[in-house]
């Protein structure tokens, strides 16, 4: 029994009228291939939330994405990840530029200063192909958690395009 998926489930049926968002458990990496594309939208969202438990998490979150866009090249891609270890972030910005993926927008929020190597101290979004004018949305947000959440210098919420 998986509680959360069973919890969203609920929710999104309950605000959800058009019953068009599915929930599915299991390893959403190894179900891309059978879940892509989908037979009758044209557009859609995929949120991925990997555990980082793994040292190659970043790269395996890159093989995915390279994956959705090449089979549901319209879909907006959410991805969560840490702010923990800032080199291993800069280094996955990098490697999604690097293969030529485009339509990238960054949101951080820092609640903590980062003065501690290898501490939690913010979280991370990239967004890719978000919907028209999201930034706008998503700046209002993070200020707004910044405000109730940060403490401490350097801390904060700030959102980028990666080019």
């Amino acid at each position: 029994s998986f509680p959360e998926a069973e919890q969203l489930a609920v929710t999104i049926k309950k605000y959800n009228q058009e019953k068009r968002t599915l929930v599915r458990v299991g390893d959403g990496y190894e179900a891309l291939n059978a879940w892509l594309p989908p037979k009758e939208e044209r557009r859609g969202i995929i949120f991925i939330d990997p555990p980082f438990e793994r040292n190659d998490e970043f790269k395996t979150i890159l093989n995915a994405l390279l994956l959705i866009k090449r089979l549901f090249a319209t879909c907006c891609v959410m991805i969560w990840y840490p702010l923990k270890e800032l080199r291993a972030v800069a280094n996955f910005h990098k490697a999604i530029k690097d293969h030529g993926l485009n339509k990238l927008l960054v949101t951080e929020l820092r609640i903590l200063p980062n003065d501690v190597a290898g501490r939690f101290h913010g979280s991370g979004l990239l967004l890719h192909n978000p919907p028209w004018q999201f930034e706008n949305k998503l700046n209002l947000l993070g200020d707004e958690l910044a405000k109730n959440f940060a403490v401490g210098n350097n801390t904060g919420s700030q959102i980028y395009w990666l080019d």
